[in-house]
C-alpha cells in the first residue's frame, strides 16, 4: 500500500496499488464528461433507459386490460345466446306442450308443461335472467291460425354495471 500525502489538507491516506480497473473519477475528463471508452452507465443514461421501457410497456398493459374486457363480454354474449337457445328449441321440440299467449315472464315463473324442469332446460346462470314471450299471429283474414311468434330474451349486468340483452326469435306451430 502506499501512502500519499493530499496537497490541500496535509492528510495522508492509504490506496490500494492500482487494479486495473478505472476509478470513476478517472473516467471523467476535466469538464466532467466521459471520457471515449470509460465503462458503466450515467444516471442520465439509466433514467432515459427507463422512460423509453416504460413507453413500450404501458401500451402492452393496455392491450391485455382492453383484452380481457373483450373476452368477458363475448363470454357474456355466447352464455346468453346459449340460455335463449336451448330454452327456444325445448318449446318448439315438446310435444306435448300447448302453446299459449305469454307475455314477457321470467322463465322461472312458468307452470305447467312450459316449466323448466318440464322441459329439461337448466336454470340460467347467477346473474342472468330469462324471458319468454308468445303471441299468436294471424295470416291476413284468418283468424284461427295456430302459429306464433316467441321471442327469449336474456338479459344480464355486465361487470361494468351496464345491462345488455340478447333477443333469439322464431315462428312456432301449434299441436293440435
Amino acid at each position: 500500500m502506499k501512502k500519499s500525502v493530499s496537497e490541500k489538507s496535509g492528510h495522508t491516506c492509504s490506496q490500494a496499488p492500482f487494479s486495473g480497473r478505472a476509478s470513476r473519477a478517472s473516467q471523467r475528463d476535466g469538464d466532467g464528461r466521459r471520457r471515449p471508452g470509460a465503462r458503466g452507465l450515467t444516471f442520465t443514461e439509466v433514467l432515459i433507459s427507463v422512460v423509453i421501457i416504460s413507453i413500450t410497456v404501458t401500451p402492452v398493459f393496455l392491450l391485455f386490460s382492453t383484452s380481457r374486457r373483450t373476452t368477458m363480454a363475448a363470454r357474456d354474449v355466447s352464455r346468453a345466446t346459449s340460455f335463449a337457445g336451448s330454452y327456444i328449441t325445448a318449446i318448439a321440440g315438446a310435444a306435448n306442450v300447448r302453446l299459449r299467449e305469454v307475455a314477457k315472464t321470467e322463465d322461472l315463473s312458468m307452470d305447467g308443461l312450459m316449466a323448466l324442469d318440464k322441459l329439461g332446460v337448466e336454470k340460467v346462470h347467477k346473474g342472468f335472467r330469462r324471458f319468454l314471450e308468445l303471441k299468436k299471429i294471424a295470416p291476413d283474414g284468418e283468424s284461427g291460425s295456430k302459429a306464433y311468434h316467441a321471442r327469449v330474451t336474456v338479459e344480464w349486468t355486465a361487470a361494468s354495471g351496464k345491462t345488455n340483452s340478447y333477443s333469439m326469435e322464431r315462428l312456432l306451430n301449434a299441436k293440435d
